[in-house]
C-alpha cells in the first residue's frame, strides 16, 4: 500500500479545508428571508428556499465536524508522549491567540459601526457599549462572530489533549471509548461546557491519526478495479449520508446526526483523488482566514444588498452564489495585503499559519 509524499498530503488537507471553509461560508449565505418576498411563489422561489434551508440543516454536520477530525488527525499524528506539551504550546499560538485577537476585534468593530446609522442598520446588533466586562464577553463567549464557537470547543479539546491520547493510543479502549460516546449521544445527553459530539469528532480524527494513517494517507491505485472501489465507497458513503440525513430530521435521531456528522466528511476525504490533486491555488490557501473573516462579510452584502436591489428568488439566487465569490476573494485579498503591510497583526489573526 503505497502512501501519499507528505507534499501530497498536505495539499489534499489544503483541498480539504478550503472545501469546508466554502461549505461554512454557504451556510451564512443564506439569504431567502432577506431577498424573496412572502407573496412570490413559484417553483423556483419554493426550490431556492428549500435549497437553502437544506444547506442549513446539511452543512453544519459536515464543516465542523470535518475540522474537528482534521485538527485532532494533524494533532496526533505520528506522535508521542513526548511531543504533546510541545504540541499543545504551539496551539496557544495557532488557536488560542487568533481566538482571542479575532473576537475582540469583531467587538471593536461592532463597537465603531453601531454609532454609524447606515451601518447599525446593516449590522443589526444596536448600540454597542464599551466595558471591560462586555469585552471579556465577546471574546469568551465569540458574541461578535458566532462562528468562532468552533475554536471555543476546539481550544477545551486541545486542554484534553493527554487524557484523549491516553485513551485513544490502545486500539481496543479507543474503540470502547467512541462507542460509548456514540451511546450517550444517541441518548442525547448533554455534559457541561464541552460539547460531548466535539470530543467524539476530536477523539475519531485521533483515533484515526494513532491506528489509520496508511489507510488515510493511501495512495490511489492506478488501475480499473482501484478506481472502482475507491467511487463506490465515495458513493456508498453518500447515499449512507443521505439516508442518515433523512433519518434524523424524519425521526428526530440524535444518533443518525453524529453518526451523518462523522461519515460525511470522511466521505469528502475518500472521493478526493490521493496524490492526483493539482496544487491548491493562492487564494485557496488561506481557509482559516476564510472562516474567521468570512461572516462580516456574507452578512454585510446580503443585508446591504437587499436595501438598494429587487427582492426577487433571482437577485436571492444570484447573491448567494456573489457573496461565497466575495468571501473568498476578499479574505485572500485581505491576507495577502495584512502579510505585506501588517506582518505582525496578521501573525496573531493566522496563528502563524
Amino acid at each position: 500500500m503505497k502512501r501519499l509524499t507528505e507534499t501530497e498530503f498536505r495539499n489534499k488537507i489544503t483541498w480539504m479545508t478550503f472545501i469546508l471553509s466554502c461549505l461554512v461560508v454557504m451556510i451564512h449565505s443564506y439569504n431567502a428571508d432577506l431577498f424573496i418576498e412572502a407573496e412570490e411563489t413559484g417553483l423556483f422561489a419554493e426550490g431556492l428556499k428549500l435549497a437553502q434551508s437544506l444547506v442549513s440543516l446539511a452543512v453544519p454536520s459536515i464543516a465542523v465536524p470535518g475540522f474537528f477530525i482534521i485538527s485532532a488527525y494533524l494533532f496526533y499524528r505520528g506522535i508521542s508522549w513526548q511531543e504533546i506539551p510541545g504540541k499543545m504550546t504551539r496551539r496557544v499560538r495557532s488557536v488560542l491567540i487568533p481566538y482571542i485577537v479575532w473576537n475582540a476585534l469583531y467587538y471593536l468593530l461592532f463597537l465603531v459601526v453601531s454609532r454609524i446609522p447606515v451601518l447599525s442598520a446593516v449590522a443589526g446588533k444596536g448600540t454597542v457599549t464599551f466595558s471591560l466586562e462586555n469585552l471579556a464577553d465577546a471574546i469568551i463567549n465569540y458574541t461578535y462572530n458566532p462562528v468562532l464557537w468552533y475554536m471555543q470547543q476546539l481550544i477545551l479539546l486541545i486542554a484534553l489533549a493527554p487524557a484523549v491520547y491516553a485513551v485513544m493510543v490502545n486500539a481496543w479502549t479507543g474503540a470502547a471509548a467512541i462507542a460509548v460516546m456514540l451511546y450517550f449521544l444517541g441518548r442525547a445527553t448533554v455534559i457541561p461546557v464541552l460539547n460531548l459530539d466535539a470530543l467524539l469528532y476530536f477523539s475519531s480524527g485521533a483515533y484515526m491519526a494513532l491506528h489509520g494513517g496508511r489507510f488515510v494517507e493511501k495512495r490511489d491505485g492506478s488501475g480499473a478495479v482501484s478506481w472502482i472501489l475507491k467511487e463506490g465507497a465515495a458513493v456508498a458513503g453518500v447515499l449512507l449520508c443521505i439516508w442518515m440525513f433523512w433519518t434524523t430530521h424524519h425521526y428526530a435521531n440524535f444518533l443518525t446526526a453524529v453518526l451523518y456528522g462523522l461519515l460525511a466528511p470522511v466521505t469528502i476525504w475518500i472521493a478526493l483523488p490521493s496524490g492526483r490533486l493539482p496544487s491548491p491555488a493562492p487564494w485557496m490557501k488561506e481557509s482559516f482566514f476564510l472562516y474567521a473573516f468570512h461572516f462580516l462579510v456574507v452578512r454585510t452584502l446580503n443585508k446591504a444588498a437587499s436595501f438598494v436591489l429587487p427582492h426577487t428568488a433571482a437577485m436571492a439566487f444570484l447573491m448567494y452564489l456573489a457573496v461565497l465569490v466575495a468571501a473568498v476573494l476578499l479574505a485572500w485579498g485581505t491576507s495577502e495585503f495584512l502579510k505585506r503591510k501588517m506582518p505582525p497583526l496578521w501573525k496573531l489573526l493566522s496563528g502563524g499559519r
